[in-house]
């Protein structure tokens, strides 16, 4: 009976950091402040659009329309839409992102237990995970589709690591489904799993996982024309030096971030050699990206590290494993016990002096949260909003805005710089697309307002107008 419930351990662990850090993803997403919520309304927007039966869209991106025409490919929305529709709010998906994360411990544990034989070393990887920064970062960060790379990624490995085959590919397909850098990543594992050891790999499995990852490649080169938009490796050294010079303090903080990566928690990753073959190709991506911050701990950025973090974990809890096996079938089961609260505690002390920018990050705005008084002023605003308008408001208010047909930033509106890649609707966005407008006291959109709107309610810095007389000629298309 205690075998049986230690092994089922890190399933309910899972479940309880789920619970846990699920409400701290409700509380940001209550106190209306989820950092870049611009990301999470568009998704919103997206799903909310394909639940109505409308174009899988959303003006917010700017972009084409349609599931597949999209700058980027999501095929898992298929399987999430259904849970969508349940609760098509914003939140859902902040539920959806801690959920990805934080399920991910019961394939790492199942490796780790899997690998030395020990469901107590199962348990404590589960727990070292949970408690690593990166995790928690990743789990509290604004949605993405990508996050799905975590646990795809530690399914597949635990199937490769002890062959398993249903387990790789279910790991294999919930990779792909999550984003097209896919198509390029499954190639490379399956490459790296046939020239490495890892584990009782069987080479079977190694090229059946090239076959589906050659075949996903292969099929978005033939049929996703913008499947390079963010990082083409066909011209990967060209574009090393193309894109603008990363200042020196940049630099620093990325190469000491990817030190305290190495140093502690699941630094142990440098005792295996094969998931240290899977990491390079994606550091130096990182490494060659100048626009973004990865190495941040909150908002839109730590979904940049999401294909690292499985590789990091699994490498490292490989790495730990064979520190056990030399030690403590040595000096018996006392070492083996301090192996793995070394590990933990590795975990714990890891990115330690960072731990307060991730709470800064969540709670930066309203130390009070949901009882501040600006943040029940602008709930008050909110509710005043029909949920047929068409919305113009800002990037803090638009997730909470979201899941409407219509929806627009302001820094959208009156952008005369010509229209966007793919973009077939009128340009540019005027306050002609909408009928009701959010903003701050001081947004630049307030200065064309004309004698066709009038002033609602104000409060936490923010005003509500709305259209008493429609556009001239009708309102523009509401999507593209």
């Amino acid at each position: 009976m205690r075998d049986k419930l230690i092994r089922w351990a890190p399933t309910l662990l899972a479940l309880a950091a789920l619970y846990a850090l699920g409400q701290r993803a409700w509380q940001a997403w209550a106190s209306y402040n989820v950092q870049w919520a611009h990301d999470l309304a568009f998704f919103t927007q997206i799903l909310s659009n394909a639940a109505h039966g409308r174009a899988w869209t959303s003006p917010l991106l700017l972009e084409p329309t349609g599931f597949f025409e999209m700058v980027h490919f999501h095929p898992i929305f298929v399987v999430l839409l259904p849970l969508f529709m349940l609760r098509p709010e914003a939140s859902t998906l902040l539920f959806f992102n801690v959920a990805a994360v934080c399920l991910a411990a019961i394939p790492l544990a199942g490796l780790a237990r899997d690998r030395t034989g020990s469901a107590w070393f199962g348990l404590a990887a589960a727990v070292s995970f949970l408690v690593w920064l990166p995790v928690q970062a990743a789990a509290l960060a604004d949605f993405r589709p990508v996050v799905f790379f975590i646990p795809g990624f530690l399914l597949l490995l635990w199937g490769l690591a002890k062959p398993c085959r249903w387990r790789m590919i279910l790991g294999a397909l919930i990779v792909a489904g999550a984003r097209e850098e896919s198509g390029y990543l499954l190639p490379m594992l399956a490459v790296v799993m046939l020239v490495l050891p890892f584990g009782e790999r069987r080479r079977s499995d190694a090229l059946i996982l090239l076959g589906i990852g050659l075949g996903w490649l292969g099929f978005l080169l033939l049929f996703k024309g913008n499947f390079f938009f963010h990082f083409n490796p066909t011209t990967f050294f060209q574009d090393l030096g193309a894109g603008p010079e990363v200042p020196a303090q940049l630099t620093d903080d990325r190469l000491r971030h990817l030190g305290l990566l190495l140093a502690g928690g699941f630094g142990a990753v440098l005792l295996c050699p094969a998931m240290l073959a899977m990491l390079l190709p994606q550091v130096a991506f990182l490494l060659t990206d100048t626009h973004r911050e990865w190495h941040a701990f909150t908002g839109t950025y730590p979904y940049l590290r999401h294909a690292l973090i499985p590789f990091l974990a699994a490498g490292g809890v490989m790495g730990w494993a064979w520190v056990l096996e030399r030690l403590g079938k040595r000096r018996g089961r006392e070492v083996g016990a301090l192996v793995m609260v070394a590990m933990i505690l590795s975990c714990v002390l890891a990115f330690h002096g960072q731990r307060g920018r991730l709470e800064e990050g969540l709670w930066r705005r309203n130390a009070e949260a949901v009882d501040s008084v600006e943040v029940q002023a602008l709930a008050r605003l909110i509710a005043l909003v029909p949920g047929d308008a068409r919305v113009i408001t800002d990037y803090r208010l638009i997730a909470a805005l979201s899941g409407r047909r219509v929806l627009w930033a302001t820094m959208q509106c009156y952008n005369d710089g010509g229209a966007p890649y793919g973009w077939q609707g009128p340009w540019p966005i005027t306050l002609d697309f909408a009928d009701a407008l959010l903003v701050p006291d001081d947004d630049a959109v307030l200065e064309h307002l004309d004698a066709a709107w009038e002033a609602v309610d104000s409060g936490g810095g923010y005003g509500l107008w709305r259209r008493v007389s429609p556009p001239e000629g009708g309102f523009p298309t509401p999507v593209p």
